[in-house]
């Protein structure tokens, strides 16, 4: 497999960048930020943050560099740009491996964002935290997507589910998430949309995991094929189910769990397999 140069890639980045900014009217707040000329233009404010590194004194620059003109979308469209013009599109047996994983953020302390501020907790300073959820091709080796979100509320399930509508279904993909993304939302999710899954889920006895409630093997390892049906309906109205002969297991998807649009119908059934290795 054929990557990019260092340099290749480089331009690549610097023609996102100016990609933006033939329109960079639609990235600030109001229409005179960057009209005028001065020594730290559009252009320049960009690559300054972009090439930041940790340190504290990241404070005083952000400040200084007027960023709070320039909207959080001019920066999600420079991936968009760099993304589509330096992924290889490489595959694995004809599928785009897409593995997504979560990781907190710690930033600037500011107790006016309540959804990301925690308070003093015994000696414990206060802290702002992020949640990253970030989409990765395994094959191409770069991140094709991300959703950053405040921490105190957060939620992966959903992060998968926008990046899933955002990545998939142009090609046969398969999706790779760890046990903080399991759910039956998300996986009738990816099927609906075409796509595979290889989840790691929760052991069977832990309440909230998929696997929980399902009848499985007590072998220390097993490899079987499920059947299962999603209902927003019960027995009533669906009673037809309770008379099939043959092995289905039968989710009864509670009034008060939020689904996708996909799961906004009376039932439909989802189809995976769950093995377990002992290490």
């Amino acid at each position: 497999m054929k990557y990019l140069k260092p340099n290749t890639l480089r331009r690549n980045l610097f023609d996102s960048i100016d990609q933006v900014l033939l329109n960079k009217a639609s990235y600030v707040k109001n229409p005179t930020d960057h009209s005028r000329t001065r020594k730290l233009s559009f252009k320049a404010t960009i690559n300054s943050i972009l090439q930041m590194s940790g340190g504290s004194i990241n404070n005083e620059l952000l400040s200084f560099f007027n960023c709070s003109d320039t909207t959080p979308t001019a920066f999600e469209d420079i991936f968009k740009f760099f993304t589509n013009s330096s992924n290889p599109n490489a595959t694995y047996k004809s599928y785009r491996v897409l593995a997504i994983d979560g990781s907190d953020l710690h930033v600037p302390t500011n107790p006016k964002d309540k959804n990301s501020y925690f308070p003093r907790i015994n000696d414990q300073r206060p802290y702002n935290l992020l949640h990253l959820n970030a989409l990765y091709d395994v094959c191409g080796k770069i991140y094709v997507d991300t959703i950053i979100q405040k921490s105190r509320n957060s939620n992966e399930n959903q992060a998968l589910i926008d990046m899933v509508d955002r990545n998939a279904g142009t090609m046969d993909t398969l999706i790779i998430a760890d046990r903080g993304y399991e759910s039956y939302n998300a996986l009738a999710h990816i099927q609906e949309k075409g796509g595979k899954f290889l989840f790691r889920v929760k052991d069977a006895t832990s309440s909230g995991g998929i696997a929980n409630g399902l009848d499985l093997p007590q072998d220390n390892e097993y490899d079987i094929f499920i059947n299962l049906h999603l209902s927003a309906g019960r027995t009533k109205d669906h009673w037809k189910l309770y008379k099939i002969k043959t092995p289905i297991n039968v989710y009864l998807i509670p009034k008060t769990l939020i689904f996708s649009s996909i799961l906004q119908v009376s039932a439909m059934f989802l189809c995976f397999i769950i093995f377990l290795l002992e290490f």
